[in-house]
């Protein structure tokens, strides 16, 4: 049997299932798969040439009686590294109910990682408390890190800083863990104090406790840290960093304004070492800083020397969009086709986006229409890809394109939200459509359950000006309440304005009086009000 397996390992690390499948006839033939060392190694071997469905037969053909927990971990795995979380979880499941051995700490890690893909805290939870109940949370640092990693990933900090801190032992990785569960939801003072607090306690610092910490420093408060850090690992056994530190030193002085420094770092990796996360931190880098030319420029070095992915066209396609550069818009574009690619809500956003800006709205309609699956509309169209449809209308004037494109998102289940509405509004108010704007306002509310915000009243206001209702928009201003009253000035001085310009348009040199009025007791210390008031008397003489 040892031999037999050995075999069957050897197909499965060549991934030749032309024999894999010969041996596996050979072994049915002979009645051997029963045994489990066999059955795991030709599910193992399935696996690995990409045959899930051929892997999950053997399994099933496999007596449960036969399975140890290599047998169902092999097989959540599998399921989990295709992103077949859901499944993953039901094979677990299965093993608690059927598994004779029942499940070890590897079923419980690999189960975890199953839910890290969900991001299901409720799924979170009742992991938790079986690994309790089977006696892993106390004694198996392995699943103790794993939760960690996995209430981070649910946004919930609070419960994964609970399993850390009962870590009786707690290792590198239960460090890297929370410090990485903290720095994903930007909490970086918190990163900053536990790598404080590791560093005294003489904790081995490794290269993934130095990344976690550099993610952290992403802002001017932090950037003297983030640079000591760099110089630490310059002097220590680091010859040279690791290139996950390297992209994220580039990431850290982008987002702080450093290009300069970002481009050194990045012009310090070895040609040879440079990932496609390196090109797109650069790239990044460039876009953040307004250097869009440049970042066209590193994109064309870019595929001589590595694969674009999804992020890098992302990126480059908002370039394009802010240089109205439609030629090379499209070229990429032809690019992101000729791989291949699947359009995800990050690309087809950035397709969209670019399209529109550089006027092109019909082919950005076909980009948004594209993005659907046969039965599963749903599965490609995230909430920022009717934003940025819906954007791309108003922008464009197109009142009725955004009403059926309101009336598409509630027949296919999307809730809209406050920023749709602005475009909505924005949309109509433009067009004229006033009838359909207060219709569209009073849906927001009572249909869709979306309070109204300062944003929607300064459309509203700017449509009855733009329709020659002064004094409608002067009392609808002077009356409105809405729940965000943080924003009240800022709406207010918005709405007055409008209304101060809508005066102008239509000459009324009596409204305009009042509304400068209002103006200046908001803004004082603003002139323009008054500059506009005189232009209005101005044209009347």
């Amino acid at each position: 049997m040892v031999i037999l397996s050995t075999v069957i390992g050897v197909c499965s690390a060549l991934q030749n299932l032309c024999e894999g499948r010969k041996l596996h006839d050979r072994v049915a033939g002979c009645g051997l798969e029963s045994d489990t060392v066999v059955h795991n190694a030709l599910v193992s071997m399935y696996v690995k040439c990409g045959c899930l469905d051929d892997a999950r037969a053997v399994f099933d053909t496999t007596p449960t009686r036969e399975k140890d927990a290599v047998s169902w971990n092999v097989m959540m795995a599998a399921y989990s590294s295709r992103g077949k979380f859901q499944q993953a979880l039901e094979i677990f499941n299965d093993c608690l109910l059927h598994s004779v051995q029942g499940p070890d700490a590897v079923s419980f890690v690999t189960a975890i990682s199953a839910c890290c893909g969900l991001k299901d805290v409720k799924q979170a939870r009742a992991l938790e408390e079986l690994s309790c109940s089977h006696g892993f949370l106390e004694t198996s640092v392995a699943v103790q890190n794993s939760l960690i990693n996995l209430y981070g990933k649910c946004a919930s900090l609070s419960e994964a800083r609970l399993v850390f801190d009962r870590i009786a032992s707690k290792t590198a990785v239960s460090w890297n863990s929370i410090m990485a569960a903290y720095g994903q939801h930007g909490n970086s003072s918190e990163v900053l104090s536990l790598f404080r607090r590791m560093d005294l306690e003489g904790i081995e610092l490794s290269k993934a406790t130095y990344v976690a910490v550099v993610r952290a420093c992403t802002s001017d408060q932090h950037l003297d840290f983030g640079k000591r850090i760099q110089k630490r690992v310059s002097e220590g056994n680091h010859a040279q960093p690791a290139t996950a530190l390297q992209n994220s030193l580039v990431n850290m002085y982008a987002k702080c304004g450093c290009l300069e420094a970002a481009k050194k770092s990045f012009d310090e990796m070895e040609q040879d070492t440079r990932s496609v996360v390196s090109w797109n931190a650069m790239i990044s880098a460039y876009i953040q800083n307004s250097r869009d030319v440049e970042a066209l420029e590193l994109y064309k070095q870019m595929c001589q020397a590595a694969e674009p992915d999804s992020f890098t066209f992302s990126s480059v396609l908002t370039a394009c969009s802010n240089l109205n550069a439609l030629e090379e818009g499209k070229l990429v574009h032809h690019q992101v086709e000729a791989t291949g690619m699947e359009l995800d809500g990050v690309l087809g956003t950035a397709l969209i986006n670019m399209h529109s800006r550089c006027g092109n709205l019909d082919r950005a309609r076909r980009v948004f229409d594209s993005m659907v699956r046969i039965n599963d509309v749903r599965a490609l169209r995230n909430p920022i890809c009717w934003t940025a449809m819906l954007a791309a209308y108003s922008h464009h004037g197109c009142a009725r394109q955004s009403l059926e494109l309101l009336f598409l998102m509630s027949l296919e289940g999307v809730q809209p939200n406050e920023i749709n509405f602005t475009s909505i509004l924005n949309a109509c108010s433009h067009a004229g459509l006033s009838s359909q704007a207060w219709t569209s306002f009073l849906d927001m509310h009572t249909k869709y359950g979306v309070a109204p915000a300062a944003q929607h009243l300064v459309c509203l206001s700017d449509m009855l000006g733009r329709a020659g209702m002064l004094g409608e928009a002067e009392a609808f201003i002077g009356t409105s309440t809405y729940d965000d009253t943080s924003t009240e000035a800022e709406f207010a001085a918005v709405a007055w304005k409008s209304l101060l310009n809508a005066c102008k348009l239509q000459g009324n040199a009596g409204a305009g009086a009042r509304v400068a009025e209002k103006l200046a007791e908001l803004e004082p210390e603003v002139s323009a009000p008054y500059i506009l008031l005189a232009g209005i008397y101005a044209a009347q003489t």
